[in-house]
């Protein structure tokens, strides 16, 4: 009796074979994931939301998550994730395709002035180390651009009712720093065979050592 067999997910893949998106027949909420690094790690996943309607960077070697970024420097002096961030003076970050029946989110850390196109008036979420964290909504719009002075990192887009999780790696591929649904980071370090040594929090504290 196939009234029994109920379809419950769909997985969709790109041409080498990574996995795009994953959806749920039954409620039709698509999960996916952002690749960088040569697409070769997923730096990105994003729940309840579509490829197009997403964007994440945290600026490391060939990770632009769907952001069209003018220039190609990048800054190693300092950073919130990972091991570099963007100096905004070198040229704006353009994002184009949206949904003008959306809402969304676009969340940054800076040391520095952040202007968004469209975008509502900027919230602090949270301020460590000189950085500060940021948040704005933006609606009704198909195209953003970010400019600004100084240096920005760990930049995200997704829907308002969606949730993103983030990754940075280390050479090496083992990974640099994470960063949760609620912008909390925790950073991991290796020893000299590349062991996981200590697991720190966001504001650096040991949480974990081997």
């Amino acid at each position: 009796n196939t009234s029994y067999i109920v379809p419950q997910q769909n997985y969709d893949y790109d041409l080498r074979g990574f996995l795009l998106k994953t959806t749920s027949l039954p409620s039709n909420i698509s999960d996916f994931s952002i690749y960088g690094y040569n697409s070769t790690r997923t730096i990105a996943t994003v729940s309840n939301a579509l490829p197009s309607d997403a964007a994440y960077s945290s600026f490391e070697p060939a990770s632009s998550g769907s952001w069209d970024i003018t220039s190609t420097a990048r800054d190693s002096s300092s950073a919130v994730t990972g091991k570099n961030s963007y100096e905004l003076s070198n040229g704006q970050i353009n994002r184009a395709g949206l949904n003008t029946s959306l809402t969304y989110l676009i969340t940054y850390w800076t040391k520095g002035t952040v202007s968004v196109s469209g975008g509502s008036s900027a919230t602090i979420l949270d301020q460590r180390n000189g950085w500060t964290l940021k948040s704005r909504k933006i609606t009704g719009v198909t195209d953003i651009s970010v400019s600004g002075s100084g240096l920005i990192d760990e930049l995200r887009l997704y829907p308002a009712d969606a949730n993103m999780a983030t990754v940075c790696y280390e050479r090496t591929g083992d990974i640099n720093s994470s960063c949760d649904a609620g912008n909390n980071i925790t950073y991991y370090e290796y020893d000299n065979v590349n062991r996981l040594k200590i697991i720190r929090n966001k504001d650096k504290n040991v949480v974990k050592k081997m």
